[in-house]
């Protein structure tokens, strides 16, 4: 049986922090922007992704999907708890990058980015 957030006592949390993403890997160009990839999956009972569960649900850059995809299968979760016991709980992922992107001069005289510059975006 798998259930919903709202269904259980406690529920899925992720543990330890947001897998790295490499976006080399799908040959995208990048953009400066704020990108979202949305996911919905299913938690096991010991907190591992099922990977045959993964759906996209919403993105606004196929590319994210792409790099988003391969590394969920890498994220541990806290089970959810029903009755003090692990069950297994649908999950909504959402993943959000702020990309910059910096052009370096190949001359040694060229002036330094403005103040600001290489920060990321302020995505939600």
């Amino acid at each position: 049986m798998v259930y919903r957030d709202c269904e259980v006592d406690r529920p899925a949390r992720p543990r330890g922090g947001e897998p790295r993403l490499d976006f080399r890997s799908t040959g995208a160009t990048p953009r400066a922007g704020c990108y979202v990839a949305e996911f919905q999956f299913i938690v096991d009972t010991v907190g591992a992704v099922e990977m045959n569960s993964v759906r996209p649900k919403a993105t606004n850059d196929r590319d994210l999907e792409d790099a988003v995809t391969p590394v969920l299968s890498t994220i541990r979760f806290e089970p959810a708890l029903l009755d003090k016991h692990p069950v297994r709980q649908l999950v909504l992922y959402k993943r959000t990058v702020g990309v910059v992107v910096r052009v370096l001069s190949s001359s040694s005289g060229s002036a330094p980015p403005p103040a600001g510059a290489s920060r990321p975006p302020r995505c939600r």
